[in-house]
């Protein structure tokens, strides 16, 4: 049986992507589905992975949440949940902030997250969801993602803003 990670290593339109030499996983990023779904059928395997650029910022450096998802995130007719899908892209460009230290140690909030549906994916089987950071200006962090069906459609996108956390000493 493959893993979502091993499936899009192995699709040609992601390969790329998830085979280059400086990606990382992170093991420590935290998992907000399982206790938000509390369905054994929501989501089966996940994967957070990440590559920081040579920016020193972190412009370009790009985080990737692989995952196989079931009936669990379905809101209506097999069709995955858009509350679901906004929480994933939430997540995931956050997680990107974290994992590249771009929160300073001090942490950061969801400022705005502004999120598209193109087209419908289906609560079954496997899915990637990509972000980048777009730009770092004072304690704001610009994300954009998306999220791809396993045949490489893109179904959603966002535009995240994050701001950092003020240290106490500010």
């Amino acid at each position: 049986m493959s893993t979502p990670l091993s499936y899009f290593q192995s699709a040609s339109w992601c390969a790329a992507w998830l085979n280059h030499p400086d990606l990382r996983i992170d093991t420590s990023a935290s998992n907000p589905f399982r206790e938000t779904t509390k369905h054994d059928d929501a989501w089966k395997k996940r994967t957070f992975l990440y590559r920081a650029s040579q920016d020193p910022q972190g412009i370009k450096s790009e985080g990737y949440i692989v995952m196989q998802i079931g009936a669990g995130v379905s809101g209506k007719d097999g069709v995955a949940h858009g509350g679901f899908l906004a929480t994933l892209m939430d997540e995931l460009t956050g997680g990107l902030v974290a994992a590249l230290g771009l929160d300073r140690g001090l942490g950061i909030r969801t400022a705005s997250l502004n999120t598209t549906y193109h087209k419908l994916l289906l609560a079954q089987g496997f899915i990637m969801a990509r972000a980048e950071i777009v730009k770092v200006e004072r304690r704001k962090v610009f994300v954009k993602a998306e999220i791809r069906d396993a045949a490489g459609n893109i179904c959603t996108t966002s535009e995240a803003l994050f701001i950092m956390n003020r240290s106490s000493l500010s």
